[in-house]
């Protein structure tokens, strides 16, 4: 068998070593290990590392109609109060453009359910966006103007009269 012989140093005269080439071995060796440390690396971002909380996520108190699991905040309980003496249409909906459902007298007691932002309405007391939620028991549900039910400072206390729209009703 032949062997291959490295040409001499020619600066001191000694035999010359040639690193890779045939005998690639160590090569080959640092190679794979680096390719396995990357590797690893890789599986252990994508898979086994714990992943941080989703900030975009809603919160708990933030209403989510499309939720599974839907838990709506809870209302405060019904309270009856007064319309006032010129009385007030019950309506479908917050606005005065919705169908009239039935004529409150002045005096009559109602239980007002939540409040809600609709439709301006303006009247002799003044003006307001806001609509009450109120129910007729077995005749259902309405809206009336919050101008024309005597609430007091209720109105602007949420614990005494809530917002419709955080909770479904009905």
């Amino acid at each position: 068998m032949r062997t291959r012989r490295h040409p001499a140093n020619p600066v001191d005269g000694k035999t010359a070593h040639r690193v890779g080439g045939e005998g690639g071995w160590a090569e080959f060796v640092v190679l794979f290990l680096f390719a396995a440390v990357i590797g690893a690396a890789f599986v252990w971002a994508l898979v086994l590392h714990e992943k941080p909380p989703d900030t975009g996520s809603t919160s708990a108190t933030t209403f989510d109609p499309t939720a599974t699991t839907l838990v709506p905040p809870t209302l405060p309980a019904p309270r009856k109060y007064a319309v006032e003496d010129t009385g007030v249409n019950l309506r479908e909906g917050p606005a005065t453009n919705t169908k009239v459902l039935t004529r409150l007298e002045g005096g009559t007691k109602v239980r007002v359910i939540c409040k809600t932002v609709g439709q301006d309405v303006t009247g002799e007391d003044g003006s307001t966006n806001l609509w009450l939620r109120i129910d007729l028991g077995q005749f259902g549900l309405g809206y009336a103007s919050a101008l024309y039910v005597d609430v007091g400072d209720d109105l602007e206390d949420n614990n005494a009269i809530g917002d419709c729209v955080l909770a479904p009703v009905g």
